[in-house]
């Protein structure tokens, strides 16, 4: 008879000669999917031989089981008839938290049971404990710590936009609900500091780099949350490029990497962020890539990319954080985030990119090439330069080319972010964007 394969969560003995070999295989599974099961007599193959199983010996084990793994866990055991007339044990167990074997900790790599090495077990550590660290309160901060016009806003957004959740209660009682204050001390959560305290609780690096990765500026900001979203998305469109297009009556940036792609990238970093090993966030932009780093490892079973392409409940670090932004229509769920902005840049013609890696995740918007100019179009910007108001046929009369082709290149340029027309009281003007 044969029971099927080892995975990561399946593990086969041969014998209870193999016992602790076993007892370590449940740790390192626990460790990495919280639960399993454990057979003896059992082939790697998945074939059932049999042994000499008792109940005397199961007791052994489940007395194995609770004097060295910790912390304690209480499996079922059963001894198990098979078709082939053998008998085989089968122990199904589970359990949260970070777990050890005479003091040991395992993870589980593909059907391996591999030694876990300081960083992890510290790592998994933070992991277990970080569920409840959002709620916990943090000391001698109060409502007066909240940014009042930040706050202010929220409260006034949540009345008008969801009355019958929010309309009849305090901003002390708004608090307490969001878990954004401790019901008891009243002090503010870690959540409730980091979202809206005017004590500057995060850090932001602001970056500029050059072709050789040098940094040519480098700015530092403080605040909360909703603060550094604001600087991010700031710093981001202040230094790609952008022209003005008419949307209706009104004039409005269109920018070489759409505005709501990096929102939706910028927002979902401060959400899905470790904020229990770094305060900090960083963004570098150069000629080639705008990038975002995020502190704390990716968070998720699937890649981004699978994010836009499956429909998948996203994981969630921060469950306080990311409701409240949530609420304030600040951001969706991760995986329609996700799906956004890969919809988006796949419409402007951006390619994407990320790096998964121990302690941060890296995403990039990659920029296109230099657009590179050829002689006439030069000599087009350095006559706009020289005078931003003259005409296409202005300039088709001084370098010899008809009307039609200077609007067809300035077409082109336009499109290339190397020039901008405005349109003021029926005056045209030309603005160059790129150094000549």
């Amino acid at each position: 008879m044969n029971i099927g394969k080892e995975n990561e969560q399946i593990e086969f003995k041969e014998s209870l000669n193999n016992l602790e070999d076993g007892l370590k295989g449940i740790v390192a599974i626990l460790n990495k999917h919280n639960k399993g099961t454990l057979y003896f007599g059992v082939r790697d193959d998945g074939e059932v031989i049999g042994g000499d199983f008792t109940s005397q010996k199961i007791r052994e084990i489940h007395n194995h089981i609770q004097q060295k793994i910790e912390p304690k866990i209480y499996p079922e055991i059963k001894l198990v008839d098979a078709e082939n007339g053998k008998q085989y044990i089968k122990i199904e167990f589970s359990g949260k938290g970070v777990f050890c074997y005479k003091g040991v900790f395992y993870k589980r790599v593909a059907d391996k049971n591999v030694k876990m090495d300081y960083n992890e077990i510290q790592k998994m550590f933070f992991k277990t404990n970080y569920a409840n660290w959002e709620t916990l309160a943090v000391a001698k901060t109060t409502v007066n710590d909240l940014d009042p016009d930040r706050f202010e806003s929220f409260v006034n957004f949540l009345k008008f936009n969801k009355p019958d959740k929010f309309q009849n209660l305090s901003n002390e009682e708004i608090l307490i609900k969001l878990n954004l204050m401790d019901k008891e001390d009243k002090n503010l959560t870690n959540a409730g500091n980091l979202l809206f305290s005017k004590n500057e609780p995060i850090r932001l690096y602001l970056k500029l780099l050059n072709d050789d990765n040098t940094v040519s500026d480098y700015q530092i900001k403080s605040g909360n949350i909703f603060d550094l979203i604001e600087h991010s998305v700031e710093f981001i469109t202040n230094n790609i490029n952008s022209k003005y297009t008419i949307v209706g009556l009104e004039r409005q940036h269109e920018y070489e990497i759409p505005l709501e792609a990096i929102r939706e990238i910028v927002v979902n970093s401060f959400a899905h962020a470790d904020y229990l090993q770094i305060n900090s966030h960083t963004i570098n932009i150069s000629k080639k890539m705008v990038e975002i780093w995020t502190p704390g490892s990716y968070y998720h079973d699937i890649t981004p990319e699978d994010f836009a392409k499956i429909v998948s409940n996203s994981k969630v670090r921060n469950h306080v954080i990311s409701n409240v932004l949530v609420l304030w229509n600040k951001m969706e769920s991760l995986a329609s985030g996700f799906a956004a902005t890969y919809n988006l840049c796949k419409k402007g013609n951006i390619n994407l990119d990320y790096d998964i890696r121990t302690e941060e995740f890296v995403f990039r918007f990659l920029r296109k090439n230099e657009y590179k100019l050829n002689k006439t179009e030069r000599n087009i910007l350095l006559l706009i330069k020289a005078n931003p108001s003259i005409s296409s046929k202005e300039i088709g009369e001084q370098i010899n080319l008809s009307q039609r082709q200077v609007q067809r290149i300035l077409k082109r340029l336009t499109d290339e972010y190397c020039v901008q027309k405005n349109e003021v009281n029926n005056k045209t003007t030309w603005e160059v964007l790129i150094s000549l």
